[in-house]
């Protein structure tokens, strides 16, 4: 998967397939602790080499944690909103709408943890609020 992003990687569909596998199988929470999406929302520059892992993310979240939204999600989107907004005030048109994208990006996950999760019983309050 650390290759996806390199130069003259020719195999990009090939990993996407089976990084989108092992997270409909494992998960979200153990894919992203063995390939990290690197985005903290205090980047200095707007080169995400991970950001490829959002879509691959949205189309293969089933049947999994909801509380792993709330833990690990909801605060970036948070810090990337805040960014997004931070860096509009600022003038820095690029960063206003690179952040902007990536808490869409994130928020587009949401419907794959609300599909079938595995803890919504214990979950559902801490994501409405």
């Amino acid at each position: 998967a650390q290759l996806r992003g390199s130069n003259n990687f020719s195999f990009e569909a090939e990993v996407d397939l089976v990084v989108g596998k092992a997270v409909a199988v494992m998960g979200p929470r153990a894919v992203l602790a063995a390939v990290p999406l690197n985005i903290t929302g205090e980047e200095t520059d707007y080169e995400f080499k991970s950001s490829w892992l959002l879509p691959v993310l949205r189309e293969n979240i089933r049947h999994t944690e909801l509380a792993f939204f709330s833990e690990y999600f909801l605060p970036l989107a948070a810090k990337c909103l805040t960014r997004s907004q931070m860096s509009g005030q600022d003038g820095d048109k690029i960063g206003h709408k690179t952040f902007e994208v990536i808490t869409y990006q994130i928020w587009s996950l949401l419907p794959g943890f609300c599909n079938c999760p595995t803890d919504i019983a214990t979950s559902f309050k801490s994501v409405a609020r």
